[in-house]
């Protein structure tokens, strides 16, 4: 999430960041994480710690990152395009 220069200060990060942690997807995890660059005082104020203040998980473990490079999705095949009506409201 980025909000805008302009726009800052206004608590509107605030606001979004807990609505999505109260989002029922991620409303029972029992950790949330994320990489911030410069907003950790507004992720603080929220409960969220450093990963070095982080309390030990009572087993040995690895933060493990998955990479990957995305593609922009493939323009629709025309036989595929011509096959799907368009949608319309009325």
């Amino acid at each position: 999430m980025i909000v805008a220069p302009a726009f800052r200060g206004r608590g509107i990060g605030h606001a979004v960041v807990k609505l999505a942690l109260d989002h029922p997807a991620v409303r029972g995890a029992g950790r949330v994480h994320l990489a911030t660059r410069d907003a950790h005082g507004l992720y603080r104020k929220l409960g969220f710690l450093e990963e070095a203040e982080l309390p030990p998980r009572g087993y040995p473990s690895s933060t493990m990152h998955l990479l990957r490079t995305l593609h922009a999705s493939p323009a629709p095949q025309p036989s595929l395009a011509r096959a799907t009506p368009a949608l319309t409201a009325t």
